[in-house]
């Protein structure tokens, strides 16, 4: 059975890198193109299977993440207020702050 793994390219500033989701190991290829990258990474998820074998590239168990309890508060407020933040800021303080800016 071929296994198969969903691939992940990013575009640097100089290069792009390509690594596979969910695996236990890392894994990674790059290149000066897309497709330059896939094959690399290909070409290295082929090699580490044939090193360590098949199961060394095993899925992990997703993880959940959820929001902490004081976001889900904050944002239900602002949500109920109609209020936007348009400065994309994580920190809860200064989100809470823009409003006077």
């Amino acid at each position: 059975m071929v296994k198969q793994f969903k691939i992940v390219v990013e575009k640097h500033a100089d290069a792009y890198v390509a690594y596979p989701i969910g695996t236990k190991d890392v894994v990674v290829g790059e290149g000066q193109s897309n497709e330059e990258a896939l094959a690399d990474v290909r070409s290295a998820i082929a090699f580490h299977i044939e090193s360590f074998g098949a199961d060394a590239l095993e899925p992990e168990t997703p993880v959940s993440v959820t929001p902490s309890s004081e976001e889900k508060r904050l944002d239900a407020i602002y949500a109920l207020l109609g209020i936007s933040f348009e400065s994309g800021e994580s920190d809860i303080a200064a989100r809470h702050d823009e409003h006077l800016r």
